[in-house]
């Protein structure tokens, strides 16, 4: 097992026990779509970049909170599972008046912003991904209906 992986192990599990204490599911999310904008550079050619639909038709996520500390859970389609905090990222967010939920995700090459949608009588999320440090570059907004999970 190399050293990145080992790392990456070890702060799931960190994380995985610092919030199981006290976690809560806030909502279960479905499969996302939407639009993403390529940028002409790194693997990107000219002649690929621009606007193109986009789509997680496999995947699910379920937005968690513990305390004042927030997470994400992937799963894909192949069922396995990562937390982003787990995965680098530092998290923040709050909840609105209305109870709406607002999340940053910010990694080391991308930043993610997610609006959990939760007062709305068919809960959804909207969320970009700027991916701007890969070596395909994009930045997208897509949607996913949610399950409001928690109170």
């Amino acid at each position: 097992m190399s050293s990145v992986t080992v790392k990456v192990l070890c702060a799931f599990i960190i994380s995985t026990i610092s919030l199981s204490a006290f976690a809560e599911i806030v909502a279960s999310c479905g499969a996302s779509k939407g639009h993403a904008y390529y940028v002409s550079k790194g693997l990107v050619q000219p002649k690929d970049s621009g606007w193109t639909e986009d789509a997680i038709s496999e995947g699910s996520f379920q937005l968690i909170r513990s305390g004042e500390d927030w997470d994400v859970i992937y799963t894909d389609a192949s069922g396995g599972t990562l937390s982003a905090r787990a995965d680098g990222g530092v998290t923040s967010g709050f909840v609105t008046d209305d109870g709406d939920v607002v999340l940053q995700i910010i990694y080391g090459k991308s930043v993610e912003v997610y609006v959990f949608w939760l007062s709305l009588k068919a809960p959804m999320v909207s969320y970009s991904q700027a991916k701007f440090g890969s070596p395909v570059p994009k930045h997208g907004v897509l949607v996913a209906p949610c399950r409001k999970v928690a109170k």
